[in-house]
């Protein structure tokens, strides 16, 4: 029965015999854990909605660098498939060129989720698969959890043209 009730994802199981006691309390906990796990996914929800909505480009990694997240407007703007982005390195996806160099701009993941210190540069190129050319800024910053532990960073893409 406990088996059958973890794949189901149910909210708990009654063995027979039971109290009635018993019942009254295990449906108060079902109850209970339906209605945050309802709430927990409704905001979810509307985080995604409010992410995909944002005109800038936003990419999220892990600490060491590789894509988690992008929002639409990366994947349009990029011209790759999300699942083309998962899992790869940030310079992989996201290729920026120092407007004064020449030079590819990398993007040093590792320092900021140590030192737990956001990077800003400006003037940089995107080649975009939907506008061609674009001037943009960025802004590279420690992704923290709910704990405030560094678990990652946010790359923030701004058009400046």
């Amino acid at each position: 029965i406990r088996d059958r009730a973890t794949t189901t994802e149910s909210y708990g199981y009654i063995i027979k015999p039971f109290e009635e006691r018993a019942l009254h309390a295990s449906i108060e906990i079902a109850l209970s854990k339906a209605v945050r796990d309802r709430a927990r996914r409704e905001e979810q929800e509307w985080n995604e909605i409010i992410l995909q909505h944002i005109d800038d480009i936003i990419v999220g990694t892990d600490g060491k660098g590789f894509v988690t997240h992008l929002n639409q407007h990366a994947v349009e703007t990029l011209g790759l498939r999300e699942h083309e982005c998962l899992g790869r390195k940030l310079q992989e996806v996201v290729k920026l060129t120092n407007e004064d160099t020449g030079l590819v701009e990398r993007f040093p993941v590792p320092t900021v989720v140590i030192e737990s210190e956001s990077i800003e540069r400006r003037g940089l190129f995107l080649e975009s698969v939907s506008d061609g050319r674009l001037t943009v800024d960025y802004r590279l910053s420690p992704l923290k959890n709910k704990n405030n532990n560094t678990i990652g960073a946010i790359l923030i893409l701004k058009r400046t043209e």
